[in-house]
């Protein structure tokens, strides 16, 4: 009868260690700044002035400004229907959605309406 041999055995090694190398913490001072100052809020236009009831104590109308409904404003008519009378100052009192026309330019009423001729 044959008998086998013996099986081996064998150990692994033992890991290595690192360590790893020291190093001092960076530091560093803190920007310094001023804030801005505070906006005015204002534009290029002024508002319409309150309780407009004729053109001489009217604004004139400014492109650019939010009109608000209720606002009055005098401008110069560059068409002569929906009551404008062409090269005339009426003025306008906004009605709904007003930034999307100028007054005495265009006929929807809807928009701008007359409340008055000046001249």
């Amino acid at each position: 009868m044959t008998t086998g041999g013996t099986g081996g055995m064998a150990t692994g090694g033992a890991g290595g260690m690192a360590t790893g190398g020291t190093g001092t913490a960076g530091s560093g001072t803190g920007g310094t700044g001023t804030g801005g100052g505070a906006g005015t809020g204002s534009s290029t236009c002024d508002p319409p002035l309150d309780n407009a009831t004729n053109c001489t104590n009217a604004s004139a109308f400014c492109d650019g400004y939010a009109y608000a409904t209720g606002d009055r404003v005098s401008a110069k008519c560059t068409v002569g229907t929906a009551g404008c009378i062409q090269n005339k100052t009426m003025l306008f009192e906004c009605v709904s959605a007003c930034t999307t026309e100028t007054p005495g330019t265009g006929v929807n009423a809807s928009k701008w309406n007359i409340v008055n001729q000046c001249n």
